[in-house]
């Protein structure tokens, strides 16, 4: 394996979802040779005392964290937002490496998970279908059905993820161009992820939502690239209690409880040659939301997609 990825993880004004997270990473092994950026949000202008001190509290508590090879805390005096200072920290940290695992702090991960991102990076680097690695993965009904540690889906991850510099560098960050392209997209395509992504698009465009991911999504879907997950899921996310900025309150079991990976032993194999099974994103498609597009339609796109992946 070459130089590990560093860790950046964003914390804000959540003590015990922090500690949580902070926890879980330290049971990696590969965790003491791994350097950690923790970048801490500052309050908001009409912040209440209380949540002032719930910031206060996490602070103090990063303060103390031992156990990673290095670790870098870098403290906003002023609230940034989520957004911005994901997309500044993640440039400027992996314009000094390469590559970066990302975090955030409702984001709780198995012991492998450092040894599988990191090894994924190793194995796809080269291979620029492959936008990202992420360690999340919901109870999707059809990956039951597969014999393999590792599946590649159009959608892209937020829950524990991974990526390179020359993939980062390649997202359209220009909203006014995403405005331009977005009404001729093919929407079935768009959705290949989840029958959710060109409604969040929409979202995003309408400034319902500002998170920054709706342009990463669309970035993925223009270069035509996957994201390399694992079957049975290295992360959960514990956010989904109304504490999060985006994340609200969730019911949805398959979502918030994954199959988690539970072998003792690591047994993930990477496979050079990248096919996305139809089968597999319908079921993707489903699982997030029922999709409206006219069935001719979807079948027009299926029946092409199959064609294509004959010459993959």
């Amino acid at each position: 394996m070459t130089q590990l990825a560093p860790i950046i993880l964003f914390v804000y004004n959540r003590p015990f979802h922090t500690e949580q997270v902070l926890n879980a990473l330290l049971t990696n092994d590969l965790a003491k040779y791994s350097d950690l950026y923790i970048y801490a949000d500052g309050p908001k202008l009409n912040a209440s005392e209380e949540e002032k001190q719930k910031i206060l509290e996490v602070r103090q508590y990063i303060r103390t964290i031992t156990g990673f090879r290095s670790i870098k805390i870098i403290e906003q005096s002023v609230n940034k937002g989520l957004d911005p200072s994901e997309i500044d920290a993640i440039t400027d940290t992996i314009d000094l490496y390469g590559k970066v695992i990302v975090l955030e702090d409702d984001v709780v991960v198995h012991p492998f998970f450092l040894r599988f991102m990191n090894e994924a990076l190793d194995f796809y680097k080269d291979n620029k279908k492959v936008n990202s690695i992420g360690s999340y993965t919901p109870q999707i009904p059809y990956l039951n059905q597969l014999n393999k540690g590792v599946y590649a889906s159009y959608r892209t991850a937020t829950c524990g993820w991974a990526t390179w510099k020359d993939r980062w560098d390649l997202c359209i960050w220009d909203k006014k161009y995403i405005l331009d392209k977005y009404s001729s997209c093919n929407k079935f395509k768009y959705n290949r992820g989840g029958a959710d992504l060109y409604d969040n698009l929409q979202d995003y465009l309408k400034a319902i939502t500002d998170a920054w991911d709706a342009r990463w999504q669309y970035s993925m879907y223009e270069n035509n690239s996957v994201c390399i997950r694992p079957v049975k899921s290295l992360s959960y996310n514990i956010g989904f209690d109304g504490s999060g900025e985006h994340c609200g309150i969730i019911e949805n079991e398959q979502m918030i409880f994954p199959t988690l990976y539970d072998n003792e032993e690591y047994k993930f194999l990477f496979e050079k040659k990248i096919k996305v099974s139809w089968r597999l994103q319908h079921s993707i498609r489903v699982f997030y939301k029922y999709d409206k597009t006219p069935l001719y339609k979807k079948l027009k796109w299926l029946i092409k997609e199959r064609v294509l992946n004959l010459f993959n």
